[in-house]
């Protein structure tokens, strides 16, 4: 999926498992002016025939907005900042390998 304007792919900032979950976050996210796309929404309606294939409802913007819309999603808790540090393993790589 390419924004056709700019020839832009769009970042996935997160993934939910129902479009209801991801309607209410893409709506908040427009009503900042962050321009939003979606990937496997239709899918979700076929869930019971398709299982975990699909991995959830996506949620995309622009490489631009992508800062502001982590930001967001931390605010309402759908992550944590502390997701973003690196685990023990990471560390541990870093670390050894530097």
């Amino acid at each position: 999926m390419k924004n056709k304007k700019q020839n832009i792919q769009p970042v996935v900032v997160a993934t939910f498992a129902t479009e209801i979950d991801m309607a209410h976050v893409r709506n908040k996210l427009e009503s900042f002016g962050i321009e939003t796309f979606t990937q496997h929404e239709n899918i979700a309606a076929l869930r019971e025939f398709t299982s975990s294939a699909y991995n959830g409802v996506k949620l995309l913007v622009l490489p631009k907005d992508y800062e502001q819309a982590m930001n967001y999603l931390i605010e309402i808790g759908h992550y944590k900042a502390k997701d973003f540090e690196p685990n023990w393993l990471e560390k541990f790589l870093n670390k050894l390998f530097g």
